[in-house]
Parts: C-alpha cells; sequence; structure tokens
C-alpha cells in the first residue's frame, strides 16, 4: 500500500444571508427590542394664545363715530389780521417806542404792562400791516373820561350753555345814556399808512374777534425797525334798539382820555 496522504476535503461553501424583512416585520422586531413603557412619552404642543377680544363697532354717523374720525384741533400760528381800522372817537401819535425795546414782542409787554397796572387785563390782539394792535375791553366813563368805580365793567352777553370768551367779554349791555371807552394801541413801522373804515353811524364789534393769547404769534420775535406807537380812543353809546355806535365827537381830547385812565406813561 501506498503511503500517500487522502486527498483533503474541499470546505463547504457558505450559505447565503437571509433576505431582509419587510419593513412591517422590521417594526414589529424592533418593538420587542424595547417595551414602550421605556420610550419617552411625546412632547405636549403649548396651547395657543386666546384671540383679541373685537373691537367695538361705531356707527359713522354717530357723535362718537365723529369724533373719532376728526382729527386733533390744529394750534394757530398767529393772531388775526385786520384789513382795517374803524374811524375813532379821537386818537393821539405817540411817537417813537422807548430805545430799549428790541423785538415787537418787548413792545407788546410794554403796552399790556402798563394797562394791567391799571386794571385793563383783557385784551385782544391782532396783526396789522407790519405790527399789530391791541385792543381793551370796552369800559364805563363818566363826563370826566375817568372810569366808573362801581360800574366799569358791563356786564357781558353770555349765551345759554358758553363759557365766557373773549367776544363775550367785548360785548357792551347797559343802560340807554351809558358812555363807554375803549382803547386801541396800533404799533406799526413808521411811512405805513392806517386804513381807517367806517365813519358816522359805524356799529362796533370788530374787536370782538381778537386772539386772547399775549405770545400766539412769531412775528412778536420781529426786531423793531422805526416801529411807531398810536393810541386810538373809541367812545361807543348804546341805542334804543341795542346797537352798539362809536361816538364821531368827544368832549374830551385823546390826551385827557389817557390820563384819565391811568396812563399817562405813554404821553412822552
Amino acid at each position: 500500500m501506498s503511503d500517500a496522504a487522502p486527498p483533503a476535503k474541499a470546505a463547504p461553501k457558505s450559505a447565503p444571508p437571509p433576505p431582509a424583512p419587510p419593513p412591517a416585520e422590521a417594526a414589529a422586531e424592533a418593538g420587542e427590542a424595547g417595551s414602550p413603557a421605556d420610550a419617552p412619552p411625546p412632547a405636549e404642543a403649548a396651547p395657543r394664545p386666546p384671540p383679541p377680544p373685537p373691537r367695538p363697532r361705531i356707527a359713522s354717523g354717530s357723535v362718537a363715530g365723529r369724533a373719532a374720525a376728526r382729527p386733533p384741533p390744529a394750534e394757530p400760528s398767529e393772531w388775526p389780521t385786520l384789513g382795517g381800522i374803524p374811524v375813532p372817537t379821537t386818537r393821539k401819535f405817540l411817537g417813537a417806542l422807548p430805545g430799549h425795546l428790541a423785538t415787537l414782542g418787548d413792545v407788546s409787554k410794554y403796552i399790556t404792562s402798563a394797562l394791567e397796572q391799571h386794571g385793563y387785563e383783557e385784551v385782544g390782539y391782532f396783526r396789522y400791516a407790519d405790527g399789530f394792535a391791541i385792543a381793551t375791553r370796552p369800559e364805563r366813563i363818566g363826563g370826566d373820561a375817568r372810569p366808573t368805580p362801581d360800574r366799569r365793567w358791563p356786564a357781558a352777553r353770555m349765551r345759554a350753555g358758553e363759557p365766557k370768551s373773549l367776544q363775550d367779554l367785548f360785548e357792551v349791555n347797559g343802560q340807554e345814556g351809558d358812555r363807554y371807552r375803549s382803547f386801541v394801541f396800533l404799533c406799526i413801522a413808521g411811512g405805513t399808512d392806517v386804513g381807517l373804515s367806517g365813519g358816522a353811524q359805524q356799529t362796533w364789534g370788530l374787536w370782538k374777534t381778537g386772539s386772547a393769547n399775549p405770545e400766539g404769534d412769531a412775528l412778536l420775535a420781529r426786531p423793531v425797525g422805526g416801529h411807531r406807537l398810536y393810541a386810538f380812543i373809541y367812545e361807543l353809546a348804546q341805542d334804543k334798539g341795542g346797537r352798539v355806535l362809536v361816538a364821531t365827537a368827544s368832549p374830551n381830547t385823546a390826551a385827557q382820555h389817557l390820563r384819565a385812565a391811568g396812563l399817562a406813561a405813554f404821553l412822552r
């Protein structure tokens, strides 16, 4: 017998890997690997905020609707402008302004300070030409042109339900035969003509539309440039029909009116 070793046997062929399980089976196997109790609970969604309350509906024609739609009132930027000045009962040219007055605002304060010292606290402010005018509230006066001490200010015609206004203060409401007076101080540049209007039997009413705000106009910042000062005096009387008329003549001169009112400081 031969001593040769027998031939080696070939290694058996390895079996192919099993096919992948379908998705449904894979999900089942995954469920067996971990218990549902061991998995974290799903996060809860945050609650949505409640919707805002509905706005109340306002009818467009109602008072509240008109008030909501109306823009805020604009602040007035200047005093009312006078197109002309009524013919006065008498008048006086007061000359150039004191040298220490640099602006028209200084002139305005100069005039009103003198007026306030003698009881003229309610005045009306106006633009006129290149300057301004200041009118005093009508007052009762006697035969000597002095203010009547016990009945100086005529009762204003107050309208029911309305607050007192500058227009009410400038009304004249007294007895027939009463004598009234109003001063108008005019500050304009030299060479400017004063446009007087009206004449005999003219009625009083122009000054009711004046501004009561002493600082309500940008022109007050303008420098004084050759401005002059005038005093116009209006004597007023009320007829039987209630009309307030401007007298065309006076037994007193303009200087007498100013002195009787305590305003002699303007006579320089």
